[in-house]
Order: C-alpha cells, then structure tokens, then sequence
C-alpha cells in the first residue's frame, strides 16, 4: 500500500475489499474517537485471545424484513456461477463462498453512487437494500434448518457434540478518528444486522490485525486463523468490512466407509483415496453433459447437491446449480472421496471480470465525506467431507427413508473423478459454499 493515502480493507467468508483515499494527510500519534452520530451507541467489547479491547458502535433502527424465499435463491444462484465463472483454476481443487462475498459486496456497495453503485447493483443483481433482504432470507433458511438439525438429532437419540452449527456475521472495523456517515451505518445495519468497531489504526495496526484475524478465528470455529496477512493493514486503513461464515452438519444417516480405497482418476493420473457410500432418500437429475445428486444432512432441511460433469473441465453455469440443486426426489446412492478443499484468493481481477470495473479506481464517497477507493480484497474458504459430514467457513474481506409404493432401485452416482459440490438449504437452494474436487488426495489448509 502506498503511504500517505487512507486505506479501507473488506473481508469475505473469508473475503477481503481494500480502499483507499486521495486525502492525502495523515494523523499520527494516538488518536481521539470521531463523535457519534445521536442515532449510535457505543460500548466496549474485549479483544478475542488477548486482543485489544474495541468499542462496538450500534445503529438504533430496526431491520429490514427478509425478502422471499425462492427468488432469494435464484439471486444467489446467479451470482455463484457469475462468480465461479470469473475465477481462475477451476479445473482444480477449489472451494468459495458466494454468499460471503455478496454479503461484502452489499456492505462496500452501500459506499458508493453514480455509475459505481450501479456497477455493484448490475453484479449483485438487485438494489443493495434488496440483495440485503434476500440474504438474510436464506439466513433465516439456514437457522431454522439448524433447529431443525438439532431436533432430529435428540430426536434420534444421536446427537453429536457440536453438530450443526452455524454463525453469519457481518462486521465494520471504523477508523476511530474518522466520522462515518449516519446512513451508511444505518443501511449496513438496517440490511445486514452489521456491527462496527472502533479501532486505532494509526497507534497499532499490527495490533488492529492480529484483533481481527482472532475475531475471524473464533467466528470460523479455528478454521480460519490468518485472514490478514503482515502488511495488508497499516496507519492509513480507515476500514476493513468483514463477513465470516461457520457451518457444520452431520449427516442423516450415518454413511458406510468403503472397505477399500477408492479409485479416482484425476487429470493425469489415478489416486486411491478413503471414501463413503451415502444412502438417502435425496434429490438427483441430469442434465446437458453432467449428472447430479443431493444428499440430505440432519434434519433434511441442508444438503450438499455433487454434480459428476461428463467432460473435465466444463463450465458451471447458473442453470445447472439451479436444475441440480432444484432436483426431484430420488433414492440415492453416492459413492463419494473424503476431502478437504480450501480458497485462499485475492480477487482484484475476478472483480471487474465480474462487472465491477470500477471499484478499485473510482470513488466510494457515502462512507465519509473523504474520497475512498477499494484497492484490494481477498477471500478465504475451507471445507471438509468425511464420514461424520460436513464442516465449512469462509471469510470475506473488502480494504455468500424409503416410502410407500413400488420399490425402485436409488439412482447411483460414482464420484471417481473430478466433481463440483454445492452446499445449501434445502428450501431456497441458496449456495452457501461452491467448490470443485479434481483429486482429494491433496488435502488442503490455510
């Protein structure tokens, strides 16, 4: 980062947006809190893992109502494969979280007017205040699948420590000396229940980092430790927008492990890896070159939809998430890789391959009366698959039984060779996590 500009820095599950301004002063030594709009209260929060105490600033207005639920998920059907689309190497091992980064997105768009915010309107498909609505109805989805998940466990008498679990947050980290617009504040809370803290960039950035990065880490469960690297935050970052997401889900049944390796071909060769058999009375279609079925997690109100394409690599398109996720009811039977598949991605390209051409050279003018531009953003992602189910979190920065009847055989899907996998509820079919498996014998960490 060049010095002598102001810096802001947005995360995602995990994904990060950094921006800038031209003002070219600079305010050294310790600084005093900017003052408050009349509309925000303040208290204190202590540091995570001996971090430095923040002050949390919390907008006084109520929420906006969740938006419905079908058109919630074809929006954000839309954006995971606009978003996969623009990514390099997808033909490898991946995983992103769509609904992380459009929740970011959403936050850093509220920052911005004219031809900029409708560049961020045109890649979230919708005004920010809708887009906003419409993920905090598959958020609404998810909860009420957790509790769902939760009964059925007590229910079955099987319940296992942890399992499900889930956390979407959404937080601000505020240049303590700067005062931030009362309608940004107002919009970022109002659409997406986000919390903001003030914080002293220019007495301590490393400090800053290390409190964020523990505050990332406890969200995500340990999954996700180091979401800011050294150097990404110094004396001139004004803010970090930060969304981190957490999910954990047994399955509703317990799976079979293969008594023998499986054999999975990848690109150039053949490695045999441990693998499970799930059996369940899920979803599976097929469709133009590709396959697909859905495996229920507990409660049967989650799902991971795997999608076998008949030629690697092809393109995944908003259509197939759709007609596969959206499947009809079939027994299945899917023999499958463990894994564990990771996205650590600074998306500066992928942005404008996006449509948001813009957001790293013009200016974000409503989140101050000072000239803000994003000059980075990063996401960090991680989820893994075996035999108990399945555990997910990604981070965002900006500086996503047999019935009745006649008995017919499940339908059968062989995941021998490189597969997507879609994480998502069962209702909406929102995608929370999007990632592609090419050979699970390279296991992935951050």
């Amino acid at each position: 980062m060049q010095m002598g500009r102001r810096h802001v820095l947005g995360l995602l599950p995990l994904a990060g947006v950094a921006a800038c301004s031209n003002d070219a002063s600079r305010d050294g030594g310790t600084s005093t809190p900017s003052e408050l709009p009349p509309e925000v209260v303040a208290d204190t929060v202590p540091g995570a893992s001996g971090a430095a105490d923040m002050t949390r600033v919390r907008y006084k207005t109520a929420r906006l109502k969740p938006a419905a639920l079908e058109p919630s998920g074809k929006a954000m059907q839309s954006f995971a494969a606009k978003f996969w689309s623009a990514l390099p190497n997808t033909d490898s091992n991946l995983a992103v979280s769509p609904y992380s980064l459009a929740a970011v997105l959403d936050i850093v768009g509220m920052g911005a007017d004219g031809d900029l915010l409708k560049q961020y309107e045109q890649v979230l498909g919708g005004d920010l205040d809708s887009v906003a609505t419409q993920l905090s109805a598959v958020e609404k989805a998810v909860e009420k699948a957790v509790a769902d998940g939760t009964q059925s466990a007590k229910d079955v008498q099987k319940p296992k420590e942890g399992y499900p679990g889930w956390r979407a947050v959404n937080d601000l980290f505020l240049n303590r000396k700067v005062t931030f617009k009362a309608e940004f504040l107002r919009r970022a809370y109002a659409g997406l229940g986000a919390s903001a803290y003030q914080v002293d960039f220019a007495a301590d950035p490393n400090g800053v980092r290390e409190a964020i990065n523990a505050h990332v880490a406890k969200q995500t469960n340990d999954l996700i430790k180091k979401l800011l690297k050294e150097g990404v935050i110094d004396r001139d970052t004004m803010l970090v927008a930060l969304n981190t997401l957490w999910l954990r889900f047994a399955w509703e049944n317990e799976p079979l492990e293969l008594e023998g390796d499986l054999a999975f071909k990848t690109k150039d060769s053949q490695v045999k890896v441990p693998g499970i058999v799930l059996e369940y009375s899920g979803r599976y279609a097929t469709g133009s070159g590709w396959k697909s079925a859905t495996v229920p997690l507990i409660g049967e109100h989650m799902g991971v939809t795997f999608v076998l394409p008949d030629q690697w690599p092809q393109e995944l398109t908003a259509g197939t998430i759709s007609e596969a996720c959206g499947a009809a009811t079939a027994e299945v039977m899917v023999t499958a890789p463990k894994f564990k598949v990771v996205g650590d991605l600074v998306l500066k390209e992928t942005l404008p391959a996006m449509g948001l051409r813009d957001a790293f050279t013009s200016s974000h003018t409503n989140f101050t009366d000072k000239d803000i531009r994003v000059t980075d953003i990063v996401q960090q992602c991680i989820v893994s698959l075996d035999e108990i189910g399945i555990e997910a979190a990604a981070a965002t920065a900006e500086i996503g039984g047999m019935g009745g009847g006649d008995f017919e055989p499940p339908k059968e899907l062989m995941l021998d060779r490189p597969f997507w996998f879609i994480v998502h509820d069962l209702e909406s079919n929102a995608p929370l996590f999007v990632g592609s498996v090419a050979d699970p014998s390279q296991q992935g960490s951050l």
